[in-house]
């Protein structure tokens, strides 16, 4: 294996298991956590969500993605866009603390005062370590940052546990959040010694915000369009309804959303490097796009099918009103990732015109979905969520099929995917009719449908799988290409 695919491969390796170790750490959490609590203790953080999602962005500006892009940035480049995070992340703090009372009077809830002034303290805490991460990540660094991430989920989970075991109701989940916050910041500082040195160039600012502004335009409206949806939903319904679709949404987010963040937190810095020699650039984007379908497509069929069962054994009947959310999330689980990743891909080319334009039609879509059922029903806006979705999807694919990255065996391999969930599928249905109790429906089936899955595609000899394993095998040591 060469030093750069050890490399890659480490890096791969550390961000999934940065991903899953805070995930089963969080998730351990959030379970415990959510049995003490209701539904509208998660509407009230829930309404959060927009509010400090936009200043996120704002604040980021794009900066994060051009710093990475700049092969040779200094630190006056890092200096500037840290210096131009803080100060508008500040500015945003200020801006929500005082408008703190107007935002609670239009939500009707007059515990949004002091929630929004304390939750607007993360701004500040994550401007401050925000080019510190920047740095990790155009190193492909992660195993520091999964140590740190995993030592932060650790303790502001048992804080959070402890605060809403005493009765604090949903101070327990700030309180949670400013932790992590706050340990994430301080270890960041600890392990990445740079330090930004007080010069603000203009010129680096004008250079970084011409490629960081189509990014940041992207960025800020899919924060806004991410959580409009619950801004909507909880201005229409009541916050006990929001709680119960937040929480689908945070499943689909967790199980979903983070494995192809985890894994793209790799690929988009490595493909960057890859972007003098177009072929490469194309060969990559293929065996990535195949492997990353390989992998989500049984992850949403296993969710899907046992999301009833994971509501009941998890978090109790209390939250049973969920489950249908969360299945409507996860059909969408099938193109999420590979949509993302097709926004990477052409980041990675440095085409950010074109990674705008393709998100402002995603956007404005999904703005009319929004209009057209969020007067019908919860169930509504996700389905018209997903319509939009899979006609982005199909959208985005025939401008990739322009762009050359037409590998056109590739909806043949996808086939050979889900021919080969067939067998997991069935299993699940004769499972469901002999086993009652959702708890042994969930490890029976947790324990098989991996498992007839691969033997399923080494049995098919299907292509798929056979580069898929021709794609990883390079990157396992000796001792584990067994396996494959």
């Amino acid at each position: 294996m060469s030093a750069n695919n050890k490399k890659v491969f480490k890096g791969v390796v550390w961000s999934l298991l940065d991903t899953f170790a805070k995930f089963a750490i969080k998730f351990f959490f959030a379970l415990a956590i959510t049995k003490i609590l209701n539904p509208r203790d998660y509407g009230l953080m829930a309404y959060m969500g927009i509010f400090l999602g936009i200043a996120q962005w704002l604040s980021n500006a794009g900066f994060g993605f051009a710093l990475i892009q700049k092969k040779d940035a200094d630190d006056i480049d890092f200096s500037t866009a840290y210096i131009f995070n803080v100060t508008l992340s500040l500015f945003f703090f200020l801006l929500y603390f005082f408008s703190a009372p107007y935002i609670s009077t239009f939500f009707r809830e007059p515990e949004l005062i002091n929630i929004m002034r304390v939750l607007s303290m993360t701004l500040i805490l994550n401007s401050l370590c925000y080019v510190h991460q920047i740095k990790l990540i155009k190193s492909i660094e992660f195993k520091q940052q999964a140590l740190l991430n995993l030592s932060g989920s650790l303790v502001s989970g048992i804080i959070g546990l402890t605060m809403a075991l005493t009765g604090y109701g949903y101070w327990a989940l700030i309180f949670q959040t400013l932790t992590g916050t706050l340990i994430n910041m301080v270890s960041l500082w600890i392990i990445v010694k740079w330090r930004p040195v007080l010069i603000f160039s203009f010129h680096s600012f004008r250079e970084q915000f011409r490629f960081g502004s189509r990014v940041f335009v992207q960025g800020l409206l899919e924060s806004i369009f991410r959580e409009i949806h619950s801004t909507v939903i909880g201005r229409t319904y009541q916050t006990a309804a929001l709680g119960n679709y937040s929480r689908g949404q945070k499943f689909y987010e967790l199980f979903i959303v983070e494995t192809g963040l985890a894994i793209n937190k790799v690929l988009y810095p490595t493909m960057v490097r890859k972007t003098d020699e177009k072929d490469r650039h194309k060969s990559a984007y293929s065996t990535t796009y195949n492997i990353l379908f390989f992998v989500v497509a049984p992850l949403s069929i296993f969710l899907i099918l046992l999301s009833d069962s994971i509501i009941l054994v998890l978090l109790t009947d209390k939250w049973i009103q969920a489950a249908p959310y969360m299945q409507l999330y996860f059909i969408g689980g099938f193109v999420y990732i590979l949509t993302y990743f097709n926004s990477i891909t052409v980041l990675s080319a440095n085409k950010p015109n074109l990674y705008l334009k393709m998100d402002l039609i995603r956007n404005v879509l999904m703005a009319v979905a929004l209009f057209l059922t969020f007067k019908i029903s919860i169930n509504a806006i996700i389905i018209g969520w997903l319509i939009v979705f899979y006609l982005f999807y199909v959208i985005y694919e025939l401008k990739m099929n322009s762009l050359s990255y037409n590998d056109k065996g590739k909806y043949v391999k996808m086939l050979q995917v889900l021919v080969c969930l067939l067998p997991a599928l069935i299993f699940y249905f004769i499972s469901a009719h002999y086993i009652s109790s959702p708890l042994y429906l969930l490890v029976v089936n947790g324990l098989a449908q991996p498992v007839l899955y691969i033997l399923a595609m080494r049995m098919s000899g299907f292509r798929v799988y056979k580069e898929f394993s021709m794609a990883m095998k390079p990157m396992l040591p000796q001792k584990l290409k067994f396996l494959l």
